[in-house]
């Protein structure tokens, strides 16, 4: 009985000599904790003496150029990180320009993947190529989600992940972003169906991330829960819908 007393619920814990995190959700009547790691979708039960408890696993925030302007310092990421410190949450931070970066950046992360991954940059809809994003400053390299190198990138280095795509549009193409998360074995991907204000935005992911880090929640109720709360402040969806839509493979 001692034993089970080691840990409690929402503690962060990884097993021995692996750097994936999860968090302990109830006990099971066997006496084992119930775990659901970041890259699971369900919580399964682990012996106490292969869990170690740690920290929370870091954030990882990737970012596009927003403007064409080379000397521009323009970045969402300085307040993300003061509110991250903190927290007392880690940030891994990095700016990206293609498909590759993201590919080269991410593979140093697989080992701890975060809770969720996000993604800020420009984005839009082809009517004849589907969703697309750009990371460029001069947006001349689109990257098509219905494209299967962008599939196969996301598969390589998000498998089992959340994506949040901090961009515009996207969500309007919904069948499509099903789709790839199914092709790139998503867990989901949660994207915004209107053109959306940089303070949106901004409000929106803070409370994302105090849903996920601090008062615990899935990232499916985080979603759901900073949506609400937008809603109160007036800042909406298309008609019938939340700020942010999420979809599932």
């Amino acid at each position: 009985m001692k034993e089970s007393k080691k840990f409690e619920i929402h503690d962060w814990v990884r097993k021995d000599r692996e750097k994936c995190r999860g968090m302990i959700m109830s006990m099971a009547n066997s006496g084992k904790p119930m775990v659901r790691w970041v890259n699971k979708s369900r919580a399964e039960a682990v012996a106490i003496a292969k869990l170690k408890k740690c920290e929370p696993p870091p954030a990882l925030y990737l970012e596009g150029s927003w403007d064409k302007d080379l000397a521009s310092t323009y970045s969402a990421a300085g307040l993300l990180r003061t509110w991250l410190d903190d927290c007392d949450v880690g940030l891994r931070y990095k700016n990206i320009h293609c498909l590759k970066d993201i590919e080269i950046i991410c593979e140093a992360a697989k080992n701890n993947p975060p809770i969720f991954v996000h993604i800020a940059c420009h984005g839009d809809i082809d009517d004849k190529k589907g969703p697309y994003i750009f990371l460029d400053p001069l947006g001349k390299r689109k990257i098509y989600f219905n494209d299967e190198e962008t599939a196969k990138t996301f598969e390589n280095v998000f498998a089992g992940s959340h994506v949040l795509l901090s961009t515009c549009k996207l969500g309007a193409a919904g069948k499509d972003l099903e789709c790839f998360a199914k092709e790139a074995d998503l867990l989901s991907i949660t994207a915004y169906p209107r053109n959306v204000d940089d303070s949106e935005c901004m409000l929106f992911e803070l409370m994302l991330y105090q849903g996920v880090y601090i008062n615990k929640k899935t990232f499916k109720t985080a979603v759901k829960n900073a949506c609400d709360a937008l809603g109160i402040l007036e800042c909406r969806g298309t008609p019938g819908q939340g700020f942010a839509l999420t979809f599932y493979p």
